[in-house]
């Protein structure tokens, strides 16, 4: 890719805006991507996961939730903010996220493109993780399924950590 193409992509335009505090910090949970896989996916009656990665230690965090709507993710975030940390955020461009200044202030939220997935690697690479147990069109799932897979993927090594775990880093 030449230059000038690389400095007009939208995910090189959308770094440039985040504050320079965002792009160094040592700061837990900075630049923590969320995602609701859910209505066709890893579907349980009405369930859906949410799937939040973060970007620098690769940690993730799932939780199941009743429903894809905006009130049932601002409260799952509610539950987890009382156990981490998490400074920003950048979601997907879906009705469910439209609420998420409930929770974060406006200028820790991000949104990623639309139909730019590339713009969320780490967590596609993620969701491909979850779909090793809860492959696509899953019925049934309980919260310790769900919490044996989180735990399962926080301790997979990770090339880009050196070959050890988000746990271990």
């Amino acid at each position: 890719m030449k230059e000038n193409q690389i400095e007009k992509s939208p995910l090189y335009l959308e770094k440039l805006l985040r504050p320079s505090t965002m792009k160094s910090s040592n700061e837990i949970k900075r630049g923590t991507v969320l995602q609701c896989i859910g209505k066709g996916r890893f579907k349980a009656k009405n369930y859906c996961l949410l799937a939040l990665t973060d970007q620098r230690s690769r940690h993730q965090i799932i939780r199941l939730i009743p429903n894809k709507i905006a009130e049932s993710v601002n409260q799952a975030l509610r539950l987890i903010l009382r156990q981490h940390k998490i400074l920003s955020i950048t979601a997907d461009n879906e009705a469910e996220f439209n609420r998420l200044s409930d929770v974060f202030s406006k200028e820790h939220i991000y949104y990623a493109h639309p139909y730019a997935s590339w713009e969320r690697g780490t967590n596609e690479n993620h969701n491909r993780l979850i779909r090793r147990w809860l492959p696509k069109g899953t019925k049934k799932t309980t919260p310790k399924e769900v919490a044996f897979i989180e735990n399962w993927i926080n301790n997979y090594p990770k090339k880009c950590l050196d070959y050890k775990s988000p746990r271990e880093d």
